[in-house]
């Protein structure tokens, strides 16, 4: 109902603004009287491309005829400003990797949907991920064996150590980048190869294979932006683009994740570890 709507938006800076769309804003008041906004934005990295998820933001908020003002004098969502005058409540940092030694899953991984039966375990194999392989997928719309974290930064990469010897035909395990069933980016391996495999609008399309000999692998990916260039062992598989997976292109909210898989009819995959980091920009 504010006359002056939209309120906050980032729609007429151009392509070049450091935060686009943001919305779903929760006005706050301090214990010091002051007004806050926080709300979700995105970080575009590449031009106006990004495979991050949308983040939560603040900005400051005045009053003026009984309406209010976002980001006062500014009208925009900053990518650093002072913060208000609260305790300090700090949340633990993840760590870069993660050896599973834990009795249970951190809280950075998250499941495709609600699973039903315990597919994954940290006490079968101590000190590894053991997930049990079934026919769902990546790509399917049901619970696959797959654990995944988001991706947090405009450069980054992961890597994982992945112990998998198939017990049949179309029994595989490996590394996924997930946007949603129809688009994501596979590193899978069988025992015999390791292939990338990019999916794009329900189509998948092997770009590289390469032989690998038995016994645990290392898979890894590196993104600059959209570049990305895909690993296996000290070897680099592919490089592509992944301009496909970006938010504006797909118009999903959640950004990119990554993490390990199984799918097959029987047998499992252990992962050793995973390790996780954000990259300086190039140059």
């Amino acid at each position: 109902g504010c006359p002056r709507n939209p309120v906050l938006s980032a729609r007429h800076l151009g392509r070049k603004v450091d935060v686009v769309g943001p919305g779903h804003a929760d006005l706050v008041q301090t214990q010091d009287g002051d007004w806050w906004a926080v709300l979700l934005a995105a970080r575009p990295s590449d031009g106006d491309w990004w495979g991050t998820s949308r983040e939560t933001f603040l900005v400051p908020v005045g009053w003026e005829d009984g309406w209010p003002v976002f980001a006062p004098g500014v009208g925009r969502v900053p990518l650093t400003l002072e913060s208000p005058s609260l305790r300090a409540h700090p949340w633990p940092v993840t760590a870069a990797r993660d050896d599973f030694d834990d009795a249970e899953l951190s809280p950075e991984w998250s499941m495709l949907r609600t699973p039903h039966s315990r597919w994954w375990s940290l006490s079968e194999r101590p000190g590894q991920l053991r997930l049990r392989l079934r026919p769902e997928a990546p790509d399917s719309f049901g619970n696959p064996s797959m654990v995944l974290r988001r991706v947090e930064h405009a450069h980054w990469r992961a890597s994982m150590s992945l112990d998998f010897a198939p017990a049949g035909p179309g029994c595989v395990a490996g590394l996924a980048v997930w946007v949603n069933d129809t688009d994501q980016l596979r590193v899978e391996a069988d025992g015999l190869a390791v292939r990338v495999i990019r999916r794009e609008h329900s189509t998948d399309a092997t770009i590289a294979e390469l032989v690998v000999e038995g016994g645990p692998v290392v898979l890894g990916v590196e993104a600059q932006g959209r570049q990305l260039t895909v690993r296996a062992g000290q070897v680099a598989a592919a490089t592509l683009d992944i301009g496909f997976l970006g938010q504006r292109v797909n118009g999903y909210f959640f950004g990119m994740l990554v993490g390990p898989y199984a799918t097959g009819s029987t047998g499992f995959a252990d992962v050793d570890w995973f390790d996780y980091a954000g990259l300086s920009p190039p140059g």
